[in-house]
């Protein structure tokens, strides 16, 4: 029985990547109410609410075990600085915590980076789109100089081309 190595490992970093992605999406999608916990709870302890320091605690410590558990270790960095900031400065290292995962789930005030991979070889462009989605990014696919003519606009944050597409020099784009 032979056993084709490259193409098994090939599978398993395959289906590593997708479990990777469905379990970042799971957990960016389980802040939405963290993010309004954190949100009232700050707003409670600026208002002289001092009990409130134990909630924002309790979920600055979830978050401090789950963010690096899914791949997401300045989550778990900064809900570290959230625990252990003095009391006169719980408030605003809240704040940024909160900036940070909106920003990760796309909240308000925050727009999707966009990258655009021109590359014509299919495993190539695999590896890139499994690598670099995450959280707040989007990754287009071309697999010509056309078809990457089509795709880019100015919003495009950043570009990765093949220099020898097979319908141009990919330099030209």
């Amino acid at each position: 029985m032979h056993i084709d190595r490259q193409n098994s490992q090939r599978e398993i970093t395959t289906e590593y990547g997708y479990a990777m992605n469905e379990l970042h999406e799971f957990y960016l999608a389980s802040l939405g109410p963290r993010i309004e916990a954190l949100t009232i709870a700050a707003d409670a302890l600026a208002g002289g609410d001092l009990d409130a320091r134990d909630s924002i605690r309790r979920v600055a410590h979830q978050l401090k075990g789950s963010g690096a558990s899914y791949g997401f270790p300045e989550v778990t960095a900064r809900s570290v600085d959230v625990l252990d900031a003095p009391p006169s400065e719980i408030v605003e290292a809240t704040l940024s915590l909160i900036a940070f995962l909106a920003e990760l789930t796309g909240g308000p005030g925050h727009s999707r980076e966009t990258i655009l991979v021109v590359d014509d070889d299919p495993t190539i462009q695999m590896l890139l789109e499994n690598h670099l989605e995450t959280a707040g990014r989007e990754i287009l696919l071309a697999s010509t100089m056309a078809e990457g003519r089509e795709l880019l606009t100015a919003n495009t944050d950043l570009l990765i081309l093949d220099l020898f597409l097979p319908d141009a020099d990919g330099r030209q784009l």
